[in-house]
Parts: C-alpha cells; structure tokens; sequence
C-alpha cells in the first residue's frame, strides 16, 4: 500500500507533468494574427465581406490588418480601430505584383501575421509570393468562377488554389474548383456568404425610411416594383428581364434597375429596348442606392436573372432576408438559396418566356401568399447564412491551420 509521502510525491510528479503539458500547449495554441488582402475598400460584397470579418476579429480579440488601395470604407475601419495599409494591390502590372510581395513580405514581419488571407487573384499573386518569402500560412476566398481561355489564363486563376486552405463561398464554387482547377477536395472548405441581420432585418426598416426612397427615387405607389439590383453589365441580364417584361399583359408594374453604371453604351442600350417595347415610361435606372434594406422591402418582385453562374447571389439572400420574393437564375449559386416555389422561383437561365410565367405568377399572389413566401424566405436565409456562422467557419480554419498537428 502507498504511503501518503508517496503519494504526495506521485501527485506532484503528475502535476508537474500536467504544468508541462499545459505550458506546451499555450506556447503552440497561437492566436490568429490575420493580414486580409483586397485590391480596394469601395462598396462590393467582396470588400464588405473583409471588412466585416475584420471586425468580428476585433472583437474576438485579435489584432486583424486589411491591404488595400483605399475606398471609402477604410472610414469604417478607422472608428473600428482597424490597422489598414495602403498600397497599389488593384494593380495587374507585373512588375507593381512583384513589388507588392515585397511591400508585404514588410508588412508581414511588422504586424507579426501568421495568417494571410486573399479574395482576388492579381493580389493574390503578391500574397502567394511574400507568403512563401515569409514562411506565412495563405487561406485564398474563391469569391468568383473566373472564366479561362487558353493554359496562360487558368495559369493566372490558379493562384487562388495555392493557399493552405481554399474557401469556396457556395457547394457550387466548391464543385467547380475541383472540376476545373483537380483540387482535393480536402483542401477546399465551403463557406457560405453571410447577411448580416443587423442591416438586412425587415423590423428595423420604418415606412419613414421607405416613403423618403420613394421620394428620392420618384416612385409611384400604385405600381407594382420590379427591382433588379446589381452592376450594370451585360452578365446581370436586365435584356432578358426586359424581354420577359414585354410578355406581360398587364401594365401595372415599374420595372428599376439599381446598380453602378460603368458602360453608357450599354445603359443607352437598355433605355432603347425599352422604348421599342413601347415601356420606357417605366423603366427606372437609378445607379447606387445606399438603403438596400429599405428598397428590398419596398419591391415587389426582385429578379436575379444572371446569364453565367453566379458563385453565391448575394443579393439573393439579402432580399430573402428582406422577406422579398425572389426569382433567380436555376443556376449557380442561387439554387442554394431559393427553394423553387417555397421561398421563390427559379427559372432556365437566359429564357425569357419562362421568366415572364413565373413574374406573372408572382404578381397575382394574393396578399397572405405573398407574405406567407416572404416569410419563407427569410426563415431559410437566418437559418443558413448569417454572418456570424461565417465568421465562426473562417476562424476555425484558421485555428485548424495554427494548430500544430500531433
């Protein structure tokens, strides 16, 4: 039998070695120290998404850093006291991509970062160079399913398959690096965009807020609203919409596109199909609106009808946030976010018959069953893309990256 000095001494070796185990354990359990890259700060999802998650960082108690060009967000980072470097990472020069990997080599060091993570291919080759020159841990965000033509080009995408972990923003993304790019599937975590609730929630829009964008954009309110959001580019398919809308037997209904205009030629181009369809009258193309919430309750309808895959659809999910009903593209993305004919629609892409039935339909909802879809729609959307399960998704990764394999 033990005698109690023994035992004393046989607890004190088995704390000592507990003391050991739990000292080596705190050394190796590293705290992310995270550098995200962006080309620029202005208003897209990509950047939002950045900005976000520096934010969240911050709270956890990081010391989260954001690389950019500048934008009007770098504002927001300021209040948040958020670190941001500046430097020229929108550029597609060689020879700028190359000096940037130095640059942030520099950056690296300075801020202590053991975790680098890019969203955007021609940084992403600055990253992938100053991540090796340092020794840092890469995460890449496939935000896009970049088209290639020829081994030069898909040489270029490649960059966003060499981080240590590669984060698809859909299952679709997911499916299409493997395909396209023969990743393993074990490199590749699929995490789905978020919306974040505080902004996107159908409670906090006041009719104040509405009635003053109705003002502002001149709307009438005996109209239906048929909203369709997003750049205006040729990919968006506002022709297909205007095609389907030219179907339509009834004529009470405004038909808006929101979103930044960059090619004139092409917004003539709308403003003309519109007047040879005899509707010019209603159509509305009004550029950036800073309250989408607010305009996303106020539609009636918003059409996502994208003509190539999209890799998630955000404006998707924050107008199902927003308890619209939606009707996407049966492609891409948005078939993870629209359940067809429960939540919305989806309808063959690029087929403007198909599109009119489904407007048609949705249009002649009566009261309940329009509210009892929107209802629908914003269930399924807190129930599986909120911000805050991303932000928890995208640490784990980075912790899985620190921790050291035993």
């Amino acid at each position: 039998m033990m005698t109690q000095i023994e035992g004393s001494k046989a607890f004190q070796v088995v704390f000592q070695i507990h003391s050991h185990y739990s000292n080596f354990m705190d050394k190796n359990k590293k705290t992310p120290r995270v550098l995200q890259i962006v080309p620029a700060l202005d208003m897209g999802g990509v950047e939002r998404g950045a900005l976000d998650l520096a934010i969240f960082l911050k709270k956890k108690g990081a010391s989260p850093v954001i690389a950019s060009c500048g934008g009007r967000l770098v504002s927001v980072l300021r209040k948040h006291e958020i670190i941001h470097e500046y430097l020229p990472l929108n550029s597609k020069n060689p020879f700028t991509i190359w000096i940037n990997s130095i640059r942030l080599a520099s950056l690296i060091r300075k801020h202590n970062i053991n975790i680098i993570h890019v969203r955007s291919r021609a940084p992403a080759w600055s990253a992938y160079l100053a991540a090796k020159k340092t020794r840092t841990s890469l995460v890449t965000t496939f935000h896009g399913a970049y088209s290639f033509q020829g081994k030069l080009k898909k040489f270029y995408n490649s960059v966003m398959t060499k981080g240590r972990k590669v984060i698809a923003v859909s299952k679709f993304m997911a499916q299409h690096i493997e395909k396209e790019y023969g990743l393993n599937p074990k490199k590749i975590s699929t995490i789905h965009r978020g919306v974040d609730f505080n902004i996107f929630d159908p409670e906090r829009v006041t009719e104040l807020r509405i009635e003053a964008l109705m003002n502002q954009l001149q709307l009438p309110d005996d109209k239906f609203i048929i909203l369709l959001p997003g750049r205006l580019t040729r990919l968006k398919g506002h022709a297909v919409l205007l095609e389907a809308l030219s179907r339509l037997q009834r004529k009470d209904w405004i038909c808006l596109f929101v979103g930044a205009e960059k090619n004139k030629a092409y917004v003539h181009e709308l403003e003309q199909q519109s007047t040879t369809y005899g509707f010019r009258d209603r159509l509305y193309i009004v550029g950036e609106c800073k309250d989408m919430p607010a305009l996303y309750k106020l539609a009636s309808l918003v059409i996502c009808p994208s003509s190539q895959p999209e890799s998630f659809g955000r404006t998707a999910a924050e107008a199902s946030a927003m308890g619209s009903i939606v009707i996407a593209s049966d492609h891409g993305g948005f078939k993870e976010i629209i359940e067809d004919g429960k939540t919305g629609w989806l309808f063959p892409s690029e087929d403007s018959r198909s599109l009119a039935v489904r407007i048609e339909n949705a249009l002649n909802l009566s009261a309940a069953e329009r509210k009892s879809m929107g209802n629908a729609g914003i269930k399924n959307v807190r129930h599986q893309f909120d911000n805050e399960t991303m932000f928890r998704k995208t640490l784990k990764v980075y912790h899985d990256i620190l921790t050291p394999v035993s």
